[in-house]
C-alpha cells in the first residue's frame, strides 16, 4: 500500500466523519417522527416528536475511544466486535516491529559487507550512504575512477563502459557532445553532468573476484527492501484499523442513541438452485452464503 492510496482512503473516511458528525439524526429516525406528524384519522392525541439526540456522552467516548485504541469503543458498548480490531492491531503491531528489525538488521548486513569487500578501494574512512547509492553496487562490477589523471587539471572522466562512471560519462557525452558538437561549453556542459552523477573516490567500489559476495549482497539488499515494503503497509493497515474502528463505534452510537438496531446475520445453505435438477447428493451439493443486514428502528 503506496503513502498515496493511504492519504487518499484517510481523506474519504474523514469525509464519512464529518458526514456523521453532522448529520441530523432526525434524519436516521425518520421512520418514528414520520408517525407522529401524521397520526392516524381515529387518533385523539397528537404526539409531538421528541428533539434529536444530541452528539455527546457514549457517542463521543465510543468514537474517541476506538480511534486511539481499536475496539476499545466496541468494547464500551458491549459488543462483541472489539476482538477483531483488537486482534488485528495487536497483529499489525507485532508484524510491523518484526520486520523494521528484520530490514535494520539486513540493512547493517548488506552496508557491512559493501564496505569490507566492495568498497576496499575507496578512500578515506567509513561513510554510509543513501539507499540508491547501494542500489548501484547490485548492478555494476566497479564504479570505475572519478578522475583517471588527477594530475591533469580539471577532471578526466572515466572511459570504461562497463564501470558505473564509464556509463555515465557516455551518457553525458551522448547528452551534450552529440556528433559535430565539440566546442568548450559543450565539454563544460558534459564534464558538469558527470561531475554532478560519478561516484567519487570516497564511495568507489570494486567487485573484482568477489561475484559470489556481490551476490549474497544483492539478495540482502532485496530482502532488506522487502522488509521495509512490510512495514510500510503494516502502517497502513493500523491506521485503517483505527479509522474503521473508529467509525465503527461511532455508526453504533449515534443508531443506540435513536433506538435502531443494525445486525448482521449469516449462514451457509445447500445451494438450490444446483445444476443437475437436483441429482446431486446433499453432501455434494455446493453451498451458499447467506448473509443479511438489517436495520430497524
Amino acid at each position: 500500500m503506496s503513502w498515496r492510496a493511504i492519504t487518499a482512503a484517510c481523506i474519504t473516511t474523514g469525509c464519512v466523519i464529518i458526514l456523521l458528525l453532522t448529520a441530523p439524526l432526525h434524519v436516521i429516525a425518520q421512520g418514528n417522527s414520520a408517525a407522529a406528524r401524521f397520526p392516524s384519522a381515529g387518533s385523539a392525541e397528537l404526539r409531538v416528536p421528541s428533539p434529536p439526540v444530541g452528539i455527546g456522552g457514549i457517542t463521543d467516548v465510543a468514537f474517541l475511544a476506538s480511534l486511539a485504541i481499536p475496539g476499545s469503543g466496541q468494547y464500551a458498548l458491549k459488543q462483541n466486535r472489539w476482538v477483531p480490531y483488537a486482534a488485528v492491531e495487536t497483529w499489525a503491531w507485532i508484524r510491523y516491529i518484526d520486520q523494521r528489525n528484520t530490514a535494520h538488521r539486513l540493512s547493517r548486513r548488506y552496508k557491512d559487507l559493501a564496505w569490507s569487500i566492495a568498497r576496499r578501494v575507496s578512500t578515506g574512512e567509513r561513510r554510509d550512504t543513501t539507499f540508491p547509492y547501494y542500489e548501484v553496487l547490485i548492478h555494476y562490477p566497479a564504479s570505475g575512477a572519478f578522475d583517471v589523471d588527477p594530475n591533469a587539471p580539471g577532471v578526466q572522466p572515466e572511459f570504461d563502459p562497463a564501470t558505473y562512471n564509464g556509463e555515465q560519462w557516455n551518457l553525458a557525452a551522448s547528452l551534450f557532445l552529440p556528433a559535430g558538437a565539440t566546442g568548450p561549453a559543450n565539454y563544460a556542459a558534459a564534464i558538469a553532468y558527470y561531475e554532478a552523477h560519478a561516484i567519487p573516490d570516497a564511495y568507489a567500489f570494486a567487485w573484482n573476484a568477489g561475484r559470489l559476495e556481490q551476490q549474497v549482497y544483492s539478495k540482502a539488499i532485496t530482502e532488506s527492501d522487502a522488509a521495509y515494503r512490510d512495514a510500510t503497509r503494516m502502517l497502513g493497515l493500523i491506521l485503517a484499523n483505527h479509522l474503521t474502528s473508529a467509525v465503527d463505534a461511532l455508526i453504533s452510537a449515534r443508531l443506540r442513541s435513536t433506538g435502531a438496531n443494525l445486525r448482521f446475520e449469516s449462514g451457509l445453505s445447500p445451494d438450490a438452485l444446483a445444476p443437475l435438477g437436483g441429482r446431486i447428493p446433499p453432501r455434494m451439493a455446493p453451498l451458499r452464503l447467506d448473509a443479511q443486514l438489517r436495520l430497524t428502528w
